[in-house]
């Protein structure tokens, strides 16, 4: 397979994760430093997308556009809205508290 990796962001100082496509952007977590960041392709740019995420990681888009996370810091799964707030989803199951959700799946 002849694949090539090159490195287009960073060093960060930690461990980056969570990578998701909208069609035009890369976002991935910064988890120890609670950012997400988008990088652009076209312009070679990559800027922070949002700060204090309280440790998220596993991003998705869903059909709406959205991104969706799981927060192991608020130990929730949360979406992050347009205007730039961060909306719990949820935070228990069968009304016990989730532990640290790492990975996310969506179902239409």
């Amino acid at each position: 397979m002849g694949w090539k990796f090159e490195l287009v962001a960073g060093p960060f100082g930690c461990t980056s994760e969570g990578p998701a496509w909208d069609g035009r952007h890369l976002y991935f977590t910064l988890i120890q430093q609670s950012r997400i960041m988008r990088y652009d392709p076209k312009r070679d740019e990559c800027i922070e997308w949002r700060a204090d995420t309280k440790k998220t990681n596993g991003t998705m888009f869903g059909a709406d556009g959205r991104l969706y996370a799981c927060c192991a810091g608020g130990r929730s799964i949360v979406r992050f809205d347009s205007d730039g707030n961060m909306s719990v989803i949820v935070d228990r199951f069968e009304g016990k508290r989730l532990n640290t959700p790492n990975d996310l799946a969506i179902d239409r």
